[in-house]
């Protein structure tokens, strides 16, 4: 069977640029196992590039460069050179991540289609300002309704995603929530006292001015805590004004010493990175299945979240880590102390994060349980 999976993929294997993209370059290589399985991908890569093709293991990877055309048409015309691609490759199965461009290019390729639906784009737009952003997220939830609607066989990663689009779903349901890398449920725990870590862009949705806020009552009562912020916030290579007021805020908080700024890390930077932490904390306004708590769970460590979308069905209270209200710092520091301060319970929960991660989120077990589908979905069509 030759399966194309199509959404973002990273432009090189050890550099992960998002949630998406580590979702499908660990599927990827957790499907590789089934030697009847034939595997490509399909996704867009920077306007301007040259369209190349690259092998990743057993993996044939298409790199379509995007449109330069102004937004409405760009989209057009990179939904028609991903679909001419899938096409080409004449596959008898697509797997589409996403409800953007890579579903209609996966829906117009004629081919049987799966949906996974990841990210809510219409809720992130929403939180930026202006009528102007009003409107596009009402064009973007048109669009997002349309395709769930026209798949015949939809993966949800999470409850939350069924909550938001269960009324369009009126398909085959399947349940199969995000895949982390072994490499992660493998690590050594080197946890260092007070070290909290943070894995995410640097940007309004994920409201790193609230845990910067947080933290500064973190460190009133807990001289030795340290933040470490594994991401970026530029836009073009060049930081946003919101990344310019979160260095800012670190620096008039007097942090600068106990924040640190990692930028952009590597897959095996990364894994180091949660090795020695303490705790993993998120502070988003919206999120749908976050792939930083499944692989911290993964490495065993204790996770404390704001209840953003689906991080409330990953951490359960008071066993894997705490969920707090979004936008309150106050609530957020509270629970980072309770981790922090004592560790055997934090050790306990780590435990108990890894016993549930290895349950749900290996890589193998999801491949299995995806290739399960490959299977009803073509027997069906």
């Amino acid at each position: 069977m030759h399966v194309v999976l199509v959404g973002d993929y990273p432009q090189a294997p050890d550099r992960i640029g998002g949630g998406v993209e580590a979702v499908m370059l660990y599927l990827s290589q957790a499907l590789q196992r089934y030697p009847d399985l034939k595997l490509s991908v399909v996704t867009l890569a920077a306007a301007g590039s040259d369209k190349r093709s690259a092998k990743h293991g057993e993996v044939a990877v298409h790199y379509v460069p995007a449109s330069r055309l102004p937004s409405r048409l760009s989209m057009i015309k990179n939904i028609q050179n991903m679909r001419d691609e899938i096409v080409r490759l004449q596959p008898d199965l697509v797997h589409a991540h996403g409800t953007g461009e890579y579903a209609f290019a996966a829906a117009e390729s004629r081919a049987p289609w799966i949906l996974t639906l990841h990210g809510m784009r219409h809720q992130e737009i929403a939180l930026r300002s202006g009528w102007v952003n009003r409107y596009r997220a009402w064009f973007v939830e048109k669009d997002e309704r349309a395709i769930v609607g026209k798949a015949k066989h939809v993966i949800s990663i999470s409850p939350h995603v069924q909550a938001v689009f269960g009324d369009r779903i009126v398909n085959q349901l399947y349940t199969i929530e995000n895949p982390i890398a072994e490499a992660f449920f493998q690590l050594p725990d080197r946890r260092k006292r007070g070290k909290i870590l943070y894995v995410g862009r640097l940007n309004p949705r994920k409201d790193i001015m609230t845990l910067l806020r947080a933290f500064v009552r973190v460190k009133e009562q807990m001289d030795d805590a340290t933040l470490w912020l594994a991401g970026d916030g530029n836009i073009g290579g060049v930081p946003s004004p919101y990344y310019i007021n979160v260095r800012r805020f670190a620096v008039e908080a007097g942090l600068n010493g106990s924040v640190k700024f990692l930028g952009n890390l590597d897959d095996a930077a990364l894994r180091e990175e949660y090795a020695d932490c303490s705790a993993l904390v998120l502070s988003s306004k919206v999120e749908t299945a976050p792939m930083a708590i499944m692989q911290a769970m993964a490495a065993g460590k204790p996770v404390v979240s704001t209840n953003a979308g689906g991080a409330r069905y990953l951490v359960k209270e008071g066993e894997t880590g705490f969920v707090v209200p979004i936008e309150d710092s106050e609530a957020l520091a509270s629970a980072l102390l309770r981790v922090l301060e004592d560790e055997h319970a934090a050790e306990a929960m780590g435990r108990c994060a890894k016993k549930e991660a290895q349950q749900r989120f290996r890589a193998s077990v999801v491949a299995e349980q995806t290739r399960a589908i490959y299977e009803i979905a073509t027997a069906r069509h």
